[in-house]
């Protein structure tokens, strides 16, 4: 099977089309302030007995009235899938909280409270303990119990270092602008900007008693932050060389030793998509990764893909590397989650049944250049809302919720919803329509079909939606997601 290059690392899909798609500019730019001024640690060393963290505190001055957020989130980074599995947790009316955390490895955990962000180390079987002051929540966190101390350390240092961070991302906007458009001079402020942030650290643990766990961990972040900003200049410009790349050689991909940073694993999904740029398709990284990578880096990187296959409900993608995966991979823990990721993918689907309003169609017979007009020609007398989708893409799926929601504001309307999938095989197209109970017309195009309809209606990519009128006549033929609040006005004119 040649699957189609759809999606190459994590969190980077556009959600307008399925294809690897990059950030923006200004998104780089949130990027890099996020992470230095937070500096966030996630991820597991090793398997623990106990997969749980235990979570305690106290908010002093907690507000009790009804407009008071009542809550502390937490989020957590999945070493085998590269998901954040986000949390929130209420806070008693006394201002005290008490809640648990799977926790597979010892790994940083961010907490949120209001506007307010910080991570904290935990391991598996553990006890955190924090205390803040509700009107002063940053000035205030203290930590007890389990890794105080080196919690307090991290925490003591994004704050004596917030007034350097700024003035230092100023400084960097400034000459961003005047080498953004040239890689090696991007690359040269790149290495200047970690050297000034090393210099910082150093002159603050000279003056400061600090742990060894604390150098370690703060050295690595920044290293590996320099790391991801490379990668991601390189992701975002067109034209980059293959010569700009050589800084990976200071900034290793297979480095087990770094995967307590967070800044690292985000490095290595941006990684995944310099890998990806000489692959063809899914099939062509695969063969990449088996041949070229091992140890660590081909644990997390090959399970990272499977979780992929899943999450887009490409099950044929996963049974297809499953022998290949079952033997190359080591990690044990890594292994057995996507293992059983897969078994439960399967059974969800499987036992899943299709909705009398789901209506799944034969396309028509020797139709020809005919088979869009023959299609909507058994619509005719109400508006048509055409879906084109795919059951492996993302951002498709998560339009779904958007179409079920509009379909009930024009219910009992003369409006019809029809989808078409593309490149899906039929078993996983009906489970994936019942799973999701996707309600209205449904017609699977055979490979053929679908390159007559893409270039009739210019396709660039899936999710893509035309309207028809009442007389069948192509009203839009790129028109807006079931999301846009100005769909629903379209529709509604149409139905005048």
């Amino acid at each position: 099977m040649k699957t189609e290059k759809f999606r190459f690392g994590r969190n980077q899909i556009q959600k307008a089309h399925c294809f690897v798609l990059l950030n923006s500019i200004n998104m780089y730019h949130s990027a890099i302030r996020i992470l230095t001024l937070f500096i966030l640690f996630f991820v597991g060393l090793r398997v623990q007995a106990q997969p749980w963290v235990h979570v305690k505190g106290n908010i002093k001055n907690f507000k009790k009235d009804p407009d008071t957020v009542r809550y502390i989130s937490s989020s957590v980074l999945d070493l085998a899938t590269f998901a954040e599995i986000e949390k929130t947790f209420p806070i008693h009316s006394d201002g005290s909280f008490s809640f648990s955390i799977s926790l597979q490895r010892q790994q940083y955990i961010t907490f949120a409270y209001l506007k307010t962000r910080f991570s904290a180390f935990a391991r598996p079987g553990s006890t955190i303990y924090f205390r803040f002051d509700g009107d002063k929540v940053k000035e205030s966190l203290a930590f007890s119990a389990d890794e105080a101390l080196l919690n307090n350390e991290m925490h003591r240092y994004n704050l004596a270092s917030e007034q350097f961070r700024h003035q230092q991302y100023a400084a960097y906007n400034t000459q961003y602008e005047k080498v953004k458009d040239s890689p090696e001079l991007y690359k040269k402020l790149a290495y200047e900007t970690m050297a000034l942030n090393q210099k910082f650290l150093t002159a603050y643990i000279d003056s400061s008693k600090v742990s060894t766990t604390f150098k370690s961990h703060v050295s690595t972040n920044l290293k590996y932050s320099t790391a991801y900003d490379l990668m991601m200049y390189g992701a975002t410009h067109s034209g980059i060389s293959d010569s700009f790349y050589s800084f990976l050689k200071d900034f290793p991909p297979d480095n087990a030793d770094a995967a307590y940073s967070g800044v690292y694993l985000w490095f290595l999904n941006a990684y995944v998509q310099y890998l990806s740029r000489n692959s063809d398709s899914v099939d062509d990284y695969v063969s990449y990764l088996l041949k070229e990578t091992k140890g660590f880096l081909l644990d997390v990187l090959f399970s990272w893909q499977l979780s992929e296959f899943m999450e887009a409900n490409i099950l044929r993608g996963v049974q297809q590397y499953l022998p290949a995966y079952k033997k190359a991979v080591q990690n044990k823990s890594i292994k057995a989650q996507i293992l059983a990721m897969y078994n439960k993918k399967q059974h969800e689907l499987t036992q899943a049944s299709l909705s009398k309003k789901s209506h799944l169609n034969p396309t028509p017979e020797n139709a020809g250049q005919r088979l869009f007009q023959t299609i909507v020609e058994k619509y005719k007398g109400q508006v048509v809302y055409i879906d084109f989708w795919g059951t492996w893409c993302v951002p498709c799926i998560e339009e779904m919720p958007n179409a079920k929601k509009l379909k009930e504001a024009l219910k009992g309307k003369d409006v019809v919803f029809l989808y078409m999938a593309v490149q899906s095989p039929e078993p996983t197209w009906k489970q994936v329509i019942a799973k999701l109970d996707i309600q209205g017309e449904h017609y699977l195009l055979k490979d053929e079909e679908y390159l007559l309809l893409k270039s009739m209606f210019q396709i660039q990519g899936v999710p893509h939606y035309v309207l028809v009128d009442k007389e069948g006549t192509i009203r839009e033929k790129n028109t807006l997601p079931p999301g846009e609040p100005e769909l629903k006005e379209k529709i509604e004119q149409l139905l005048k």
